[in-house]
């Protein structure tokens, strides 16, 4: 008769689990710092949050880009940003490069504006 060998089994680690982010909820933090009952509970202020952290993303971006180019530049962008037309002629009279294609769908270009502006940077 063969004995049976026994495995050795690591035994699993256990990861670090937080605490809920909610007053008195000692449940595990799965989204957002939150347990799935509170994460619900204020989704529409976790929402919000994220909006103003991508506004505020958005208007460092903009300042960078007013320090970076001359006011005129600006002005003649501002004009030209509410007609699609209007904005490509501006930006190759004033020798702005516009990698953009006419054929880039809305992901593509989000997809190449994700790679080159890093959120949160």
């Amino acid at each position: 008769m063969k004995t049976a060998l026994k495995k050795s089994h690591k035994p699993l680690k256990k990861t670090a689990t937080k605490p809920c982010s909610q007053a008195k909820c000692k449940s595990i933090a799965e989204s957002s710092g939150y347990c799935r009952l509170h994460y619900l509970a204020n989704w529409k202020r976790i929402k919000l949050n994220n909006q103003l952290k991508a506004e505020a993303r958005l208007n460092h971006f903009v300042d960078k880009l007013a320090k970076k180019y001359p006011d005129s530049y600006i002005e003649k962008i501002k004009e030209g940003v509410e007609n699609e037309e209007r904005f490509l002629e501006i930006t190759k009279e004033l020798d702005i490069e516009s990698k953009e294609s006419i054929k880039e769908t809305d992901s593509e270009f989000l997809e190449r504006f994700l790679r080159v502006v890093k959120p949160g940077s």
